[in-house]
């Protein structure tokens, strides 16, 4: 009960607007659509305004068409807007910042540089209270509460390594962090005996790294405790990883969609039919490669304009991924529109010498879930070509075997491949030791080097 004042005291003191943020994401999630998305419009318009009031980089890119003679914004001319893509944060730092930032408090962030080089914004103290609230707010759907014990299996150093201050927020969230970085086998067993001493509400983790304890523990037929819920996020979460890591942990899988530079965008309710997209805190638009506007249930860039940044206004954001709208609005009340996947960044998707687009879930049900490689341990495919593939892979280390041993099997995955990718595609197979991690600490399954941005 103490440890629950002190956190609520913490977030009061370092987040004044919190409480009221908290109350307008609750309130505005029992709003119907029309009323909603006249909110999530003055939002934007609000923040259009200060931009090309303060922002040198949008005075000089915005029409004077935006809005019309009687001042309200025109939809039509801000879908014209160049998209903002991530090279433009490095580019033009300086002109991105608004020229008001001796009146506000605010700070650096960075990505964690998992697509390369990390990428360095800023960020004011009303973001970082609106996302707080936007995570407390997510979380309530899962049945975790502020305070609550929570498993963190993480791997972004500055979240999970630090000193007194980084410990004494851990301690104040009640939380038990297990460094995803490495999850070695020989670790295994100490981080689930970990979890069952915590017994947790809910465990947060990267996608990836919860499939990785559910193999584990389901290979090794351990028990595990089972958690109220756990909370997906920084990694796409394929279905076959949804099902075993229910079906390991006896608990629902709630899916998070963020990144640094927005912070959480959209995240699974109860029902899991997608993901709700936070109305008061983001606009967001799927773009295909000829720039139009995407279809519900069509694949495109996600474009993101992040409504409570001042310091830095990022308007129609490429974050990199690929997703697609839902075609059918919830069933539980809330009617914030639906991200129906996240299909994750656009290189992680395969392209045939067709154009054809091959989603990465793809490799994903070859490699561990229709042929059941037990053997495998790890795996990531690169495409070199339209016709080169590469697949690397480490084995399990209980394993001494080849692949010249699997070749009935693996000959039978390239046959699919070929199938979605083209006859004279070439698979090549290469065991190695170690398939190194991202500097964010996240694994990357399926890479291509083939560019196809518009």
């Amino acid at each position: 009960m103490l440890r629950r004042t002190l956190l609520k005291f913490a977030y009061q003191l370092k987040y004044r607007s919190l409480p009221v943020y908290s109350k307008r994401l609750k309130q505005w999630g029992q709003l119907p659509l029309q009323a909603s998305q006249q909110l999530q419009m003055k939002h934007l318009n609000e923040l259009l305004l200060h931009a090309v009031k303060h922002v040198p980089y949008y005075k000089n890119i915005f029409p004077k068409n935006l809005w019309d003679k009687d001042g309200h914004l025109d939809m039509d001319a801000f879908e014209q807007l160049p998209i903002l893509e991530k090279t433009a944060l490095h580019q033009f730092a300086e002109p991105l910042k608004s020229n008001d930032l001796d009146q506000r408090k605010w700070h650096y962030n960075a990505t964690g540089g998992s697509t390369g080089e990390p990428t360095r914004f800023i960020q004011d103290v009303d973001y970082k209270a609106w996302n707080a609230a936007a995570k407390i707010f997510y979380d309530n759907w899962t049945g975790y509460q502020l305070g609550n014990k929570k498993v963190v299996i993480w791997a972004a150093r500055r979240d999970v390594l630090g000193g007194l201050l980084t410990k004494l927020r851990h301690y104040l969230r009640n939380d038990v962090i297990i460094n995803a970085y490495q999850l070695k086998s020989e670790d295994m067993l100490s981080y689930i005996e970990k979890i069952n001493k915590a017994k947790p509400v809910q465990i947060l983790g990267y996608a990836n790294s919860l499939y990785d304890f559910a193999r584990y523990i389901s290979q090794n037929n351990l028990e595990v405790y089972s958690p109220k819920s756990l909370m997906s996020s920084a990694e796409v979460l394929h279905p076959h990883m949804r099902e075993l890591i229910e079906r390991v942990f006896q608990a629902p899988v709630f899916n998070r969609y963020g990144s640094r530079e927005m912070g959480d965008m959209a995240c699974e309710c109860a029902q899991h039919n997608g993901l709700h997209i936070s109305m008061p805190t983001h606009y967001v638009e799927i773009i295909k490669d000829d720039g139009t506007t995407a279809a519900p249930g069509e694949m495109g860039h996600i474009v993101v304009t992040g409504l409570t940044n001042y310091a830095m206004p990022l308007i129609r954001y490429r974050t990199g991924d690929l997703g697609m709208r839902a075609t059918e609005s919830c069933a539980c009340g809330c009617v914030w529109p639906l991200l129906q996947s996240i299909v994750g960044r656009a290189h992680n998707t395969l392209t045939s010498a067709k154009g054809d687009r091959v989603h990465p879930n793809f490799f994903h049900r070859l490699l561990f879930g229709e042929f059941d490689q037990i053997w495998i341990k790890k795996f990531q495919v690169v495409q070199e070509d339209y016709d080169q593939i590469f697949i690397y892979v480490t084995f399990h280390p209980e394993d001494k075997s080849t692949l010249t041993d699997y070749a009935e099997k693996t000959n039978a995955i390239d046959a699919q491949i070929r199938k979605v990718l083209g006859g004279q595609c070439q698979v090549s197979w290469v065991k190695v030791d170690e398939i190194p991690s991202a500097p964010s600490g996240k694994h990357c399954y399926v890479y291509s080097k083939i560019d196809v941005s518009p």
